[in-house]
């Protein structure tokens, strides 16, 4: 069985951890529709929406050699405070980082289950450069560490006091990565995973490197994900000189992987004959690999 198979599949695995109530200061008065408020004024981003399309299209085993490496394994269970807070898998267009982002989004949160460790992801998109700003980005993944439990006390004063100014002002950015510290001050452990970060615009990826920055120096023991394509290399460096970094390129084992099940789901499998199928899987996944 492949790590990947072992896996719970959960639909909704953002954020998941247990016992958060025990965890966090509450305030029991906020009713549901005002937690709603909350959540709406923290981001109009819905990261699971996109997380949910990309882990429905993944091919079970490939990517698990990511999971199975070194580097992966220390960074994900050491708890400590660290200096390699920040793993960056980086390759160029096509190669399956986005893929390897849901795996590693599922394989956390199913390591946290029954823990207070929260997980929280978001997918870069060129095309929603305008809505992506560094606010919307980090509040949504703010609001993932608060929608699986009831909503920390200093959220919701922030909320109300924000209510009561100029008709209902947002978050700026300093004011929101104050309270997503504050946020991940009450759990013992969190995850943050962001996927493509080449595809937002350069001022957010400015304003995002300068926020992680100050989040993994006042808390130690966040662990950050990120992918992107090689370019960006030099900037994760110069943010994150301990950054553990691993390269992703065409995996001979995923290329198989991938082959073998798109041609078992061809809708006219009788349109090919072994001899098609056997020239296939021996040449494709050495050519791609050589690349």
């Amino acid at each position: 069985m492949t790590t990947h198979g072992k896996f719970t599949n959960k639909i909704n695995s953002f954020n998941s951890f247990n016992s958060i109530n025990s965890a966090v200061n509450i305030n029991a008065t906020v009713t549901g529709d005002e937690r709603r408020q909350i959540l709406r004024w923290l981001s109009p981003l819905d990261p699971q929406q996109r997380h949910h399309a990309v882990r429905t299209n993944r091919f079970d085993g490939v990517g698990d050699w990511l999971l199975e490496t070194s580097e992966f394994r220390k960074w994900s269970n050491s708890n400590s405070e660290s200096d390699q807070a920040v793993l960056f898998c980086y390759g160029n267009p096509g190669v399956g980082k986005t893929h390897l982002s849901s795996l590693v989004i599922d394989y956390l949160c199913d390591q946290a289950e029954g823990k207070d460790i929260a997980v929280a992801g978001l997918y870069c998109d060129f095309k929603d450069q305008q809505e992506q700003s560094a606010s919307s980005m980090l509040g949504a993944i703010l609001k993932q560490l608060v929608n699986r439990g009831e909503t920390p006390e200093h959220v919701q004063q922030a909320f109300q006091k924000a209510k009561k100014e100029f008709g209902g002002r947002s978050l700026r950015l300093p004011d929101l990565v104050d309270i997503l510290k504050k946020t991940i001050a009450l759990l013992p452990q969190v995850f943050i995973c962001l996927d493509a970060l080449d595809e937002s615009a350069p001022r957010t990826q400015l304003e995002l490197f300068r926020s992680l920055q100050n989040i993994i120096r006042e808390s130690p023991s966040t662990r950050v994900f990120l992918t992107g394509r090689p370019h960006i290399r030099k900037e994760i460096e110069k943010r994150f000189s301990q950054a553990v970094m691993i390269p992703i390129s065409p995996f001979q084992q995923d290329i198989q992987i991938f082959l073998e099940t798109s041609l078992d789901r061809d809708p006219e499998p009788d349109a090919m004959d072994d001899n098609l199928r056997t020239d296939i899987m021996r040449t494709i996944p050495t050519t791609i690999s050589a690349m």
